[in-house]
């Protein structure tokens, strides 16, 4: 039921997904997620943004120095002994802005308020998803040890079935010890799926807070 609700899908028409046998390393699960997470994405270009606004505000009340150069050419010319002239003229423009009662000041501390927010949900962002990585991480690696172990004592279970099953036949033994023994075989088997399916759930959530899926 928890898979059906994570894609969305009746069961009937669900197919049992092949997933790899091993995760990579949590350091390498989580280097991927700071790069694709989309709420470490978004946080990351909240602080971008963030930092630019700074660099604006502050530009304004910076010194601003421009450098322009003219050409100008002359046509030859009796005045200058029959030759042309011709003249390279550099502008240099130095402004210094103009206070303006500390609005501009006001403005960048606006700003470097705006990113130090920025800065602090960018951090939040990367504990928050870490945490969750690692809890379903951990879960997945819990439930496919659980799963493994229990794999082994239904198939012991199977086996002492076919002996029970075969004794059955030949009378050795009662109906009602064939069928117990059979609902006990049954019970393991729902339990190993249940496990399977948990572990699949933990895996895909994995996968998620990654951003694959």
């Amino acid at each position: 039921l928890k898979f059906e609700n994570l894609v969305k899908q009746k069961a009937e028409s669900l197919v049992k997904p092949i997933i790899q046998s091993e995760l990579e390393s949590f350091d390498n699960v989580f280097s991927l997620a700071t790069t694709d997470n989309p709420k470490i994405k978004s946080a990351r270009y909240s602080l971008k943004a963030a930092k630019f606004a700074v660099a604006a505000e502050s530009g304004k009340v910076l010194p601003k120095i421009s450098l322009s150069m003219q050409q100008e050419k002359q046509k030859a010319s009796y005045y200058f002994g029959g030759s042309s002239v011709k003249n390279d003229v550099v502008y240099l423009d130095f402004t210094i802005p103009l206070f303006q009662s500390g609005s501009e000041y006001a403005s960048i501390a606006k700003a470097n308020k705006q990113r130090q927010i920025a800065d602090l949900e960018y951090r939040l962002a990367i504990k928050e998803v870490e945490k969750g990585i690692k809890e379903e991480y951990n879960r997945f690696l819990s439930l496919k040890d659980n799963l493994f172990s229990f794999l082994e004592v239904l198939k012991s279970a199977n086996e002492s079935l076919i002996l029970v099953e075969d004794r059955f036949k030949k009378k050795d033994i009662g109906q009602m010890e064939f069928l117990l023994k059979k609902v006990d075989v049954d019970e393991l088997e729902k339990q190993s799926v249940s496990i399977e399916s948990d572990m699949l759930y933990s895996y895909f959530i994995v996968r998620a807070l990654t951003g694959e899926i």
